[in-house]
């Protein structure tokens, strides 16, 4: 029985898998759970019969009817027009709004997210462990150092030596691990175990880079370079007017800013480090408002390149910069004898630039093959081949992009400060962002439900087209 009191109901002998109950609240949970499974279609009728019958039976169970009620609350559908008061807006959020590019896509992934996050400010428990922002974090600061020596050496890192370039990490590494475990609290086992990673990771992806953009020309002309912050050497805040004559201000920090100089102009291009294997930039991901970090950087360039360089400065393009790559596919070991081979494929950046800027940005392109640095190919006209596949957009529309990303963030702010927090997670596609919430514990989102915002995927010609639309009706 589940109760003292109660009297014992028998089951079918052949159950061999039912789960040990011994009191009111476990039979409830239990309930709850079962139901649970059927909703979402995981359990049969005929399994689901049983556990309808017996939540039934609890309810006429005085000694189990209050925890089971208590239980059931869960399936209660939460309001999801669910909106904060105005005293709450104000007290959560004051004037002068600040927010990050980061803040506005955990809104756009699911306003609730958000509220829990940057409201209540919920966090997980903490663990004694490196975890893996934690070492992204620590090769940013080892590869600024890195670069910050070639700016002041005044070299670049095609001149340099495989001897002098592992020097050169060797001494960043050196620099930078020790001062990162001391302010990460990290004992001496881990602190080993960080610089043996760095050390054996970060040469491929430096190796990956000499190869690759360092043969086109570009040059860092600054790295970890802050926006919104104030400060003489800091850019302004991306200024974002709303309604009611109200201001949001974005602030962060962009990784890499590299230049190429073209006499009258300077081409300007963003790198955002990354130590995750195949992340790429879907613009169907940018038109919804998931993904706009990277263009917001380069939004900002657009906005006060001015004070990056003496000419006028042109924004070309923004990129993902890998520091790790999975293991290439071969179809038999010779293979990797081929001199078409490139074992460094996926160490390439990923992103998104103007296409007419090819030329310019890899003088090695050779025309009907594909460049080694950049995804890109074009035809026999000269024109942008394969747009949906490829990383370069063509003439005219980066800027029309760039005016989407300011809108969408306008967008985004607006309902942030309308106070909606409704749990309702974006679907694009297969997926959703609740697979890696850490606050599932606590937003009762039901599945079985299926009350999302539901976003079309789009490939890159489609979004263009519907930005430019979009353009013409504003």
């Amino acid at each position: 029985s589940a109760a003292s009191g109660i009297a014992v109901q028998s089951t079918d002998s052949r159950r061999t898998n039912l789960p040990d109950i011994c009191s009111p609240s476990q039979l409830s949970a239990e309930l709850v759970l079962q139901l649970r499974k059927w909703c979402e279609q995981s359990q049969g009728d005929n399994v689901a019969n049983s556990w309808l019958g017996l939540s039934q039976w609890a309810k006429s169970q005085p000694a189990i009817r209050e925890s089971l009620v208590a239980a059931l609350r869960s399936f209660t559908p939460l309001d999801k027009s669910g909106r904060l008061s105005p005293t709450s807006i104000q007290r959560l959020w004051p004037t002068p709004y600040v927010t990050s590019v980061s803040k506005l896509e955990s809104y756009a992934r699911c306003p609730f997210q958000h509220f829990a996050s940057h409201a209540l400010q919920l966090s997980l428990r903490p663990k004694q462990e490196v975890r893996a922002e934690q070492v992204g974090r620590l090769y940013h600061e080892i590869l600024e150092q890195f670069v910050n020596e070639l700016m002041e050496t005044g070299r670049t890192l095609r001149e340099l030596s495989p001897a002098q370039v592992a020097a050169s990490l060797s001494r960043s590494c050196e620099l930078i691990v020790p001062r990162f475990a001391d302010a990460a609290r990290l004992d001496a086992p881990v602190q080993r175990k960080l610089s043996w990673r760095s050390g054996h990771e970060l040469p491929s992806a430096i190796e990956a880079q000499k190869t690759g953009v360092a043969q086109t020309g570009l040059s860092p002309i600054a790295v970890e370079k802050q926006f919104g912050f104030g400060g003489a050497d800091a850019l302004p805040a991306i200024a974002l007017k709303l309604t009611g004559g109200r201001q949001v201000l974005i602030r962060g920090k962009i990784d890499r800013i590299d230049l190429l100089n073209l006499g009258d102009k300077t081409l300007a291009t963003v790198f955002d480090y990354k130590r995750s294997i195949g992340k790429k930039l879907r613009l169907d991901e940018v038109y919804h408002g998931l993904a706009l970090q990277l263009l917001a950087y380069l939004l900002v360039i657009r906005d006060h390149g001015n004070k990056l360089a003496a000419t006028r400065i042109i924004p070309a393009g923004t990129f993902y910069l890998p520091l790790v790559a999975g293991l290439p596919r071969v179809d038999h070991p010779s293979d990797a004898d081929d001199k078409k081979f490139n074992p460094q494929a996926d160490l390439r950046p990923a992103g998104v630039f103007d296409f007419d800027w090819i030329d310019s940005l890899d003088p090695n392109y050779a025309e009907g093959s594909g460049t080694s640095v950049f995804r890109v190919r074009k035809n026999i006209k000269g024109e942008l081949a394969y747009p949906n596949q490829s990383d370069a957009v063509p003439s005219g529309q980066l800027p029309l992009l760039l005016d989407h990303v300011r809108s969408k963030l306008t967008a985004l702010a607006e309902d942030w400060l309308s106070g909606d927090v409704s749990v309702r997670p974006a679907h694009l596609g297969k997926d959703l962002p609740c697979t890696r919430c850490n606050y599932r514990a606590v937003c009762r989102f039901e599945h079985a439900t299926r009350q999302t915002n539901a976003l079309a995927r789009m490939n890159n010609t489609e979004v263009l087209t519907a930005i430019a639309k979009g353009a013409e009706n504003e």
